[in-house]
């Protein structure tokens, strides 16, 4: 054995000792710091609810180091130079900036405004509350905004004028204004006897005004007369319509043809040439008597320069429009026919053929069959502008078919065009492939509807509705396709067919409504029998 390689004992174990220690890891820290900053009381100067308060500052002092997320201070009732905020280590020194009314209290709202440095864990639910008389006004409104279509909280600015006036909130500053939470909750604290006008406001332009579209606003009919704390005061916030229609887009589907598209229902829709064309070979297509989107179009194709026309509703006029001239290289001067076919066709489905200009047809080219019998089937069609609706006739058992529209079926007017062969296949659905829902409703005469009218959803999308008969309180609806279904019931007060915002100006309140919120699924040739208590 060789000696020169012996070592004494201890040596391996400071060998092994280096090695352990070269292998271990890098300190964590400690634990993360989750706790918000506290208050120490008897260091907060003028202490928080304090009476006779005639102070210029307010120091607020914590118990670790803090910063500012919103230096911004909110006070309630506002002052007229808004008090200014800073921070000195653990202290937040709030300056006043004037002094404050007599035989008054008054309230900073430091909610999420401080939180520490290092893991900035915000300081909630701090209010600092103070009164210039002898007493602290103890009075408070709570509630919650929500939107007046959907019926879910939202987030807003909820506005106290200490007034009788109805319309004070497009006038002047309100004497108490705060930040909903996020689901529309809120609470004003520390309030005094008195009557209170309450507004919610989506104040876009942070002047604490109504200024009308497209700020969103809610509002009570009544003064509250505070004399008791007052809980459960619901807002319901909306939209109001334009006080006038404007153009949010156009489209130019063909050289003649230009689509456009208002930001509200044109009632009694008409057009007036007023140079650039014959006024009689100017035409408007609308889908509806009463729809935002319509269609015009030259049946003189000869046409070279720009077209100025009139938009009317009756004989008021709406807008004046261009028209761009027809002969631009940038149009399609081409008749395009589609055909819109899916791959499975409904009782309640059309097979449609559209055009990017108004056409003429031909219907002894058009044929539907049955490719499992091999044979016709009869069909009826409806006209619809710059497009054609065809419904195969009931069938009674699923059937392929196949839709055929022969070269020259589709005759543009304007150019003369014709359509080449249109060709697809579907599969046909009886009414067994549809469902149906019965909806009786309970304690419809509870909430006081007008026109109680119920609107059917399939995957949030409108599908129909129906108006309720207070005798025979119920909706049924045949002929459904397979899927989940949603529904509301809205107050039609105005009859028109469509749930109405409210209008601040006319003091007229959103039209009531009531959300059916759990999904129901509709399976194929079933029924489902529900129940609504309302």
């Amino acid at each position: 054995m060789n000696c020169r390689y012996q070592l004494p004992l201890y040596s391996y174990f400071c060998f092994f000792l280096v090695i352990s220690c070269a292998q271990m890891g890098e300190p964590t820290g400690g634990e993360l710091d989750n706790t918000a900053p506290e208050i120490i009381k008897e260091k907060t100067v003028p202490s928080n609810q304090s009476v006779n308060f005639n102070a210029d500052k307010i120091i607020i002092t914590f118990d670790e180091y803090v910063t500012l997320k919103n230096p911004q201070v909110n006070i309630t009732p506002a002052m007229d130079k808004r008090p200014t905020m800073k921070v000195k280590g653990k202290q937040v020194i709030i300056d006043l900036n004037e002094k404050p009314v007599p035989n008054t209290t008054y309230t900073i709202n430091l909610a999420g405004a401080i939180s520490d440095i290092t893991e900035s864990n915000a300081v909630k639910n701090l209010q600092y509350v103070f009164s210039t008389g002898t007493y602290l006004d103890s009075l408070s409104i709570s509630g919650r905004v929500v939107d007046a279509f959907k019926q879910s909280g939202i987030s807003s600015t909820v506005i106290l004028h200490s007034t009788d006036d109805d319309s004070s909130i497009t006038k002047e500053k309100p004497a108490y204004f705060l930040k909903t939470d996020r689901d529309g909750s809120y609470k004003f604290s520390n309030l005094k006897q008195g009557k209170y006008r309450v507004y919610a406001l989506n104040d876009k332009n942070a002047d604490l005004l109504f200024s009308g579209f497209p700020e969103e606003i809610a509002y009570l009919d009544t003064t509250i007369n505070l004399v008791k704390n007052i809980t459960d005061v619901k807002l319901m916030q909306f939209k109001p319509s334009q006080v006038k229609a404007s153009l949010s887009s156009s489209a130019s589907l063909s050289k003649w043809v230009q689509r456009y598209n208002y930001t509200q229902t044109i009632k009694n829709v008409n057009i007036r040439a007023i140079r650039g064309i014959d006024p009689l070979k100017l035409d408007l297509l609308q889908a509806s008597a009463s729809d935002s989107i319509f269609t015009v179009y030259m049946r003189d194709t000869l046409v070279k320069d720009t077209i100025v026309f009139e938009l009317l509703s009756g004989q008021n006029i709406i807008d004046t429009l261009n028209m761009t001239s027809h002969l631009s290289r940038k149009m399609v001067s081409k008749a395009l026919f589609k055909l819109n076919l899916t791959g499975e066709l409904y009782l309640t489905d059309s097979i449609l053929v559209s055009a990017n200009m108004p056409f003429e047809y031909d219907l002894s080219k058009i044929t539907l069959t049955d490719t499992l019998h091999k044979t016709p089937v009869k069909f009826t069609v409806k006209e619809s502008p710059l497009g054609l609706k065809i419904s195969p006739q009931k069938q009674t058992e699923k059937i392929p078919l196949m839709f055929t529209a022969l070269p020259g079926t589709f005759t543009a007017t304007l150019s003369g065009m014709k359509s080449d062969t249109l060709k697809g296949t579907t599969t046909y659905l009886p009414a067994e492939k549809m469902g149906s829902i019965e909806l009786k409703f309970q304690g419809l005469l509870d909430i006081h509807y007008e026109i109680p009218t119920v609107v059917l959803l399939l995957d949030g999308k409108y599908v129909t509705q129906k108006q309720i008969d207070y005798s025979n309180p119920k909706a049924i609806f045949n002929f459904v396709k397979p899927g989940n279904y949603t529904f509301y019931i809205f107050d039609d007060v105005n009859l028109d067919g469509t749930w109405t915002p409210g209008n601040f100006t006319e003091k007229q309140q959103p039209e009531k409504i009531k959300w059916y919120t759990t999904p129901v699924k509709v399976k194929a040739n079933w029924q489902q029998d529900l129940t609504w208590v309302l």
